[in-house]
């Protein structure tokens, strides 16, 4: 499988959403407009360092930046992703490629912290608790 397999199924996907869809608008793998909301999608065949590098760049152009991969099978390695996904504010969208279908597991939002006021005192107490020499 190419990442250009993937450009076809977004194309569809985006258009149906209203965007004007391009591909490879100055080195930006798909570049879609919907009024004045422009969204960049950067393709791969894995969710890896490398695409998750290339969204953050893409993040100098514009607030919308999506990644786009194949569908992934592995879900506790999904979930570790997306959580570092949200915190980087990057969407992503799985191609199912045998189905024909694109779905946005995550948009582009500000991350919000939430601190964890049980786990905190779980380790303050673990803390006082340990004896140094």
């Amino acid at each position: 499988m190419k990442e250009t397999d993937l450009y076809p199924l977004l194309k569809t996907y985006l258009e149906e959403l209203g965007f004007t869809v391009q591909a490879e608008v100055n080195n930006v793998d798909v570049v879609a407009i919907k009024e004045d909301v422009l969204l960049i999608v950067e393709m791969k065949t894995q969710l890896n360092l490398k695409l998750i590098y290339q969204g953050c760049q893409r993040q100098k152009i514009s607030d919308n930046v999506y990644l786009a991969v194949p569908t992934l099978n592995n879900k506790k390695t999904l979930k570790e992703r997306l959580h570092v996904l949200r915190r980087l504010n990057l969407g992503l969208l799985e191609v199912n490629l045998e189905k024909g279908t694109v779905e946005a597991l995550i948009d582009p939002t500000e991350f919000v912290f939430r601190r964890s006021k049980r786990n905190k005192q779980k380790l303050l107490k673990e803390m006082s608790k340990r004896v140094t020499n």
